[in-house]
């Protein structure tokens, strides 16, 4: 199975139109001669009642926002006018599940709103005002869901393939060790071993992640299991208790 590259995911992110597609990048050998690929796609829709999709590219767009300050009152005879209002934020479509539609220029906007608070009988009193700072996207691009700060210790970032990458060479003597243990395989996406499979434990017992299954919490505890939980700890705390000097 071939995988698309990313750098031509980022010229089909540009793509408006299946006639465009087919016209930049289909092989025109694959197609009919004796077929108009848009006119018959267009027929065949008609006879469906079906709705050709029109692809939406990523820019900014307008997009509702609320206007509520971070600190505001919380009297419930106050409200703030107008509520919301409309800026330009990033959206539309990548053609790659491993990028998202992102903001490659911003500008913040200060939007000054009326605190009005309520008297009696349906009358109002203009209360003051205040500024809240709304961000707006004056530009976009698709750009990878995963970034480079979010590889760990074991991992180095691909941005040809917007994701991490263990460091095998490093980690060689551990992928060796993980691939002899019938139990446990090793995961690309956090870099180390881990269990088949996990079990839901009873009452009592904890999952063992170095046996990779149920063992008694006390028998975890003794082996200095790093997984066992607060409240697990909690129970092998042993409280002073007062005594008096006097009694047997």
């Amino acid at each position: 199975m071939m995988m698309i590259p990313m750098e031509f995911y980022k010229e089909l992110d540009n793509i408006n139109d299946i006639s465009e597609l087919i016209d930049r990048y289909v092989d025109k050998d694959t197609l009919d001669p004796q077929v108009d690929i848009p006119s018959n796609m267009k027929r065949n829709v008609e006879r469906s009642r079906a709705v050709i999709p029109k692809s939406v590219t990523c820019a900014p767009k307008s997009t509702i926002v609320p206007l509520t300050p971070l600190n505001g009152t919380k009297d419930p005879g106050v409200y703030y006018y107008p509520s919301c209002t409309q800026v330009n934020r990033c959206g539309g479509c990548c053609s790659s599940k491993l990028t998202t539609c992102q903001p490659t220029e911003t500008e913040i906007i200060n939007f000054v709103i009326k605190r009005i608070r309520y008297a009696a009988n349906n009358r109002l009193i203009l209360d003051g005002q205040e500024i809240v700072l709304i961000e707006e996207h004056k530009a976009c691009s698709c750009g990878c869901l995963i970034k480079a700060e979010d590889c760990n210790s074991y991992q180095i970032y691909d941005p040809s393939r917007c994701s991490c990458i263990c460091k095998l060479d490093e980690l060689h003597d551990l992928v060796q060790k993980c691939l002899t243990e019938d139990h446990k395989i090793w995961d690309e996406n956090k870099c180390r071993c881990v269990c088949r499979d996990t079990d839901t434990c009873t009452t009592g017992t904890i999952f063992d992640e170095n046996q990779c299954k149920c063992v008694e919490s006390s028998y975890a505890h003794s082996k200095g299991n790093s997984s066992l939980s607060l409240a697990d700890r909690k129970r092998f705390i042993v409280k002073a208790i007062p005594v008096d000097p006097d009694s047997s």
